[in-house]
C-alpha cells in the first residue's frame, strides 16, 4: 500500500473516531443512545469499505498509469529509434537525391552531346542525300551518255558493215579490175615490144583524204574521196599515220564520193589501219 492510501486510512480512521466521540455524546444524552451508537459504527464500517474500495480503485488506476506511463516510455524509445532511423533514412534520401541530381545533369550533358551528334547526322545524312540526288543525276547523264554511245557504235557498226559489203564489192570490182589491168599489162607489154615505151605518166591533182575501210589481207583499201573531188584511175595516194609513212595505194576505181585501190609494189612499210590519212602530195 502506498503512503497516500495509509494517510488516507489514518485520516478516515480519525474521523471515524471523532465521530464515534460525538455520537457517543450524542447518545449519553439520549435514551436511544446505543442504538444510534450501532448504527454510527455500521456507517463507519461502509464508509470505511467505501473508502478502502476507492483507494483499491485509485491503486488499479495508478498501476495502470504507471503501466502506461512506461508503455508511453517504450513507446517514446521505439519513436526515437524509428525517428533516428527515418533521420538515417532522410540523410540517404538526400544523399541519393544529389547523386541523382548529379547523374541527371550528367544524363543532361550527355543528351546535349548526343543531340549535337544527331544534328551532325543529319547534316551528313543531307549531304549524302544531295550527293546520292547529284550521283543519280550522274547516272543519268551517263545513262544517256551509254546510250548516246550504244547508238553511235550501232551506226558505226552499220557504216562499218556498209563499209565491209563496199570492200566487198570493191574486192570483186578490183579482181575484175586486175584481170582487166593484167590483159593491159600484157597488151602494153606487148605495145613496148612492138611500138616501143609509151611516152609519159598520169598528172595527178592535189587531193587529200582519209581510209574509210581496208582489208590487208586482200590487199584492197577504200578512201573517202572521189570522182567529185577530181580523183582519177591510175592516182596514187600517200598513207602516212601522224608523221609515219605507212604505204602507197595506187586507185583502180573510182566512184562519186569514194575510190578503191591496191598496194603499190614495193611501198608497204606497215599494215593499213582505217583512220590513215592519204593525199596525192609528196
Amino acid at each position: 500500500m502506498s503512503l497516500f492510501a495509509k494517510i488516507m486510512v489514518i485520516v478516515n480512521f480519525i474521523l471515524a473516531v471523532a465521530f464515534l466521540a460525538a455520537a457517543g455524546t450524542l447518545l449519553g444524552a439520549s435514551e436511544d443512545y446505543k442504538a444510534k451508537y450501532d448504527k454510527a459504527i455500521a456507517d463507519a464500517k461502509e464508509e470505511s469499505t467505501k473508502l478502502n474500495d476507492q483507494i483499491s480503485l485509485r491503486e488499479t488506476k495508478l498501476k495502470e498509469a504507471s503501466t502506461r506511463f512506461a508503455d508511453s516510455d517504450k513507446g517514446k524509445a521505439a519513436a526515437e529509434a524509428l525517428l533516428k532511423e527515418l533521420q538515417n533514412s532522410n540523410t540517404a534520401l538526400a544523399n541519393a537525391n544529389t547523386q541523382t541530381r548529379a547523374d541527371l545533369d550528367k544524363l543532361s550533358d550527355a543528351q546535349k552531346d548526343l543531340q549535337g551528334k544527331l544534328a551532325d547526322q543529319n547534316k551528313m545524312i543531307e549531304e549524302g542525300r544531295t550527293a546520292l540526288s547529284q550521283s543519280e543525276s550522274q547516272r543519268k547523264e551517263g545513262d544517256a551518255k551509254i546510250k548516246a554511245q550504244a547508238d553511235e557504235i550501232a551506226r558505226l557498226s552499220q557504216a562499218n558493215e556498209t563499209a565491209e559489203k563496199n570492200a566487198a564489192a570493191a574486192a570483186a570490182d578490183s579482181k575484175t579490175l586486175r584481170d582487166q589491168l593484167d590483159e593491159k599489162v600484157t597488151l602494153l607489154a606487148r605495145y613496148k615490144q612492138e611500138k616501143g615505151p609509151l611516152s609519159g605518166g598520169v598528172v595527178m591533182k592535189p587531193v587529200s583524204g582519209v581510209v574509210q575501210a581496208c582489208n590487208n589481207s586482200v590487199d584492197i583499201y577504200i578512201i573517202s574521196v572521189g570522182s567529185h573531188d577530181g580523183v582519177e584511175v591510175g592516182y596514187e595516194f600517200t598513207v602516212y599515220r601522224g608523221s609515219e609513212y605507212v604505204s602507197t595505194i595506187v586507185i583502180d576505181k573510182v566512184f562519186p564520193n569514194y575510190a578503191s585501190g591496191t598496194t603499190k609494189a614495193g611501198t608497204k612499210k606497215r599494215e593499213v589501219m582505217a583512220g590513215d590519212e592519204c593525199t596525192t602530195r609528196l
